[in-house]
């Protein structure tokens, strides 16, 4: 039986949505209660016949003491629970959902000798390349260092026998929730002006991400990482596209490091005086500027025949 954390999240409830047409056998946890969207996303796929098949379990990844019911009768594991931020002020938060819960999942994989884990991770939390875990780089936002600090427990379940693979998508494109990237980067126009970075970062179509996720466990590939990318695109050109596409008006604008220092200073001001929490760090400005290219073809290595979907 398949167990599916983070159920009610973007990447979550589209791999529920793949997963549920293949097997009737299929655990879902959850931990607050929406899963009425999941719900309401079957339904307007077209796909209410295959919602009755998920078997939801109320969980809290963070405690161990509701992990027992959540684990019985499972025998593969996708962890896509996980919780994103770049506010200064959420580290403890970033630490808990991504890495403590991680190292939980870990502990029930090994205990209950599940026979495969698929952990979805982020191109934030890599080094170098796929096979690069040295973290030498300190100006990493709390997002970053909690993602890594979850794929290095990963690395201590194969350590231990747990057969393990784990992606690193970049920014999973599809429209799902409004918590889902594509939504957030089109609220960003529904103004007169939109401010824009001159950083860029690496893309990837959700089908992509769940189809290949889903592949993984199937296949006897094991104790692997890979970095799933499509596209390495600005994001003057996302939103530009974005723009030309729905017929908007809205003027883009270019936003100088410079501006965004100046709301840095202000921000440690207002925090220091009490009057709001820490949001902005040096390592957000880092990574919103970063120009930094993502290679993803190491997975056409293994699978010959997939190729990734267009963003655009």
């Amino acid at each position: 039986m398949i167990l599916v954390t983070g159920g009610t999240g973007f990447v979550g409830m589209n791999l529920l949505c793949h997963l549920t047409k293949f097997s009737t056998k299929i655990v879902a946890l959850y931990r607050k209660n929406n899963i009425h969207i999941v719900k309401k996303f079957f339904h307007n796929n077209g796909k209410e016949n295959y919602y009755n098949r998920i078997i939801w379990r109320k969980s809290d990844l963070e405690n161990i003491t509701t992990l027992d019911d959540a684990f019985e009768g499972i025998t593969h594991v996708y962890h896509c629970a996980g919780y994103i931020s770049f506010k200064k002020s959420n580290s403890k938060k970033l630490f808990d959902a991504n890495y403590k819960a991680t190292s939980n999942i870990v502990n029930f994989c090994i205990n209950k000798k599940i026979k495969k884990l698929a952990y979805v991770s982020s191109i934030a939390s890599l080094g170098e390349d796929e096979s690069n875990y040295i973290y030498n780089d300190k100006k990493r936002t709390s997002y970053s260092y909690s993602k890594y600090l979850a794929e290095i427990e990963v690395l201590r379940g194969i350590e231990e026998g747990l057969p393990s693979v784990i992606i690193n998508p970049g920014i999973i494109w599809g429209k799902c929730t409004r918590n889902s990237p594509q939504s957030k980067f089109e609220e960003m126009l529904e103004g007169f002006f939109c401010f824009y970075t001159k950083g860029k970062s690496g893309f990837v179509d959700i089908l992509d991400v769940v189809e290949l996720l889903i592949a993984l466990m199937n296949s006897s590939i094991s104790n692997e990482r890979f970095v799933l990318v499509s596209e390495n695109i600005s994001y003057y050109s996302v939103l530009k596209r974005i723009k030309e596409k729905s017929h908007l008006k809205v003027f883009l604008l270019p936003l100088a490091k410079f501006w965004v220092y100046v709301l840095w200073v202000f921000d440690n001001l207002f925090s220091f005086l009490k009057f709001k929490n820490k949001t902005i760090s040096f390592a957000f400005i880092k990574s919103i500027y970063s120009t930094k290219e993502y290679n993803g073809n190491k997975i056409i290595r293994f699978f010959p025949n997939f190729r990734y979907r267009k963003i655009f």
